[in-house]
Order: structure tokens, then sequence, then C-alpha cells
């Protein structure tokens, strides 16, 4: 199980495909069309759906502002009942996403946001979660998003080829991401690393992974862990390999599906 949740959550909100649409996640606009977690790029593309609902629903208030609902609504947040929820579906591993493309800490982080310091959890969702996980046998895992972050520049992403070049570039954000890397493993020791939307070229992937492995030895680690994402083999008969779709048509919740 993978866990999409942030502050994207707090719009909530991606339009769903047309009823004659049999495949909604194919085509060249499928990157953020009905993904809910993509709401902050779906707004950004004027004319979209999704940048009609902002104007109409939350007259076109910055992303940032979800901020503050989100971190209130963290007081409420029991991660010993989202485990015990976890527990009884059967669910034996669970991969929570520390930061998505919004560049949103999920938590609190030493390695500060260079331009929003505040961009972060006051609360250690990764950490509380991770604990109360692994006192009923399950295995946790850590999804981090390395190439997209959209809180280092424009948000705007039309087509799936989009993502590659609205990535961040250069020594700095390459940086940013290896700390933040180290700090999770460091810190948390997670049984599996999920790497999404390619890795800075700046930065060596390797130097990472080898790190992980020799901190935890039995760890897997995802095949996204290069500067743009591999197509996905497929698996072989017996072999261990991983399917990941989301319940619905999108990873984070959308108000508007069942």
């Amino acid at each position: 199980l993978i866990v999409h949740w942030g502050v994207y959550s707090v719009p909530g909100w991606a339009p769903l495909p047309p009823e004659h649409d049999d495949h909604p996640h194919l085509g060249e606009h499928a990157a953020s069309r009905y993904f809910a977690e993509w709401y902050q790029a779906s707004a950004a593309v004027a004319g979209s759906p999704t940048a009609q609902h902002h104007a109409e629903v939350h007259d076109d208030r910055p992303y940032q502002d979800f901020r503050e609902p989100f971190e209130e609504a963290l007081a409420h947040w029991s991660a010993e009942w989202w485990a015990e929820q976890f527990a009884s579906f059967g669910v034996r591993y669970v991969v929570q996403v520390a930061k998505h493309h919004d560049g949103y800490l999920l938590w609190p982080s030493r390695v500060r946001h260079p331009h929003d310091q505040t961009w972060r959890s006051p609360r250690d969702v990764v950490g509380e979660l991770a604990d109360a996980l692994r006192a009923r046998g399950l295995r946790v895992g850590l999804s981090y998003s390395s190439g997209a972050d959209w809180s280092f520049g424009d948000a705007s992403v039309l087509r799936a080829a989009d993502v590659r070049t609205s990535r961040p570039t250069g020594s700095d954000y390459a940086r940013y991401v290896e700390a933040h890397w180290r700090e999770l493993i460091g810190a948390y020791r997670p049984d599996g690393i999920w790497n999404d939307t390619g890795y800075p070229a700046e930065a060596d992937a390797q130097v990472i992974m080898d790190e992980y492995r020799s901190a935890v030895p039995h760890g897997v680690v995802s095949a996204r862990f290069r500067t743009s994402a591999p197509v996905p083999a497929r698996p072989e008969a017996g072999g261990p390999w991983e399917s990941l779709r989301p319940l619905g048509l999108s990873f984070g919740w959308n108000r508007q599906e069942p």
C-alpha cells in the first residue's frame, strides 16, 4: 500500500474522465489531468478543469494557502489508527510518500527549504507512522519525489513530457535531494525506498543506493533512481514485482470519486 496524503488533500479534487474514455491514464495529458495529488500543477494550466474549479471554489488562492488547514488537521491525525486499519486490511507493507511533487515535507527535516522554511510538517508523519506500523509487524517504505518539485519553480505541467523539463536543475537542488535521502535513511531505516520522476542529473543516485544498502542490507530499491524513468519491465514469472496503480483514477484523495 502506498499513501499519498499531503497539502493537496485539502482541495482533494480532480476532474473525472468522460464515460467513453477507457484508458484515462494514457495519452499526452495523462500526467496531470485526473490525479488529485497533481492539483497544484493542474490548477496552473489556464482553462483546465482544475483551474476552473480552483477559481470557482477557492477564489484562485495560492496553493500554499492550503498548508494551514492541512496542518490544523494534523493535530487530529492518528498514526495508530491508520496502522490498525492497514493491518486489518491484510496489508503487509506501507509506503508513505515523504515528499510529493509540491515539495511539502511530511517530516520535520533539519534540511530546510531554501525559499520557504515553513514548507514542512510540524509533526513527524513519517516517523510516527513507521513506529506504529512496525509495532504491528508491517514493513515500512518511503517514497520521495527527487525529480519534480514545484516549490522550486513553475508548476504548470500540461503534457507528460513537461514533467522532465519542469524539474529543478543545478547542484544546489541536487544537494538538497541528497541531504533529504540521507536524513530519511538514517532516521527511519525504511525497508524500501521509492524514488519518483527521475533523479537530479547533477547528483549520483548510485551513491545514495549504495549508502542505503549499507545501512539496510535487506532493503528494496525501486528502479526509478535515474535521470529519466525507465520503461517498466515485464515481471518474470515467479520473481518479485510490484504494480503501482491507484485504487481509483487518482493516487491522492479525489472527493469526486466513489
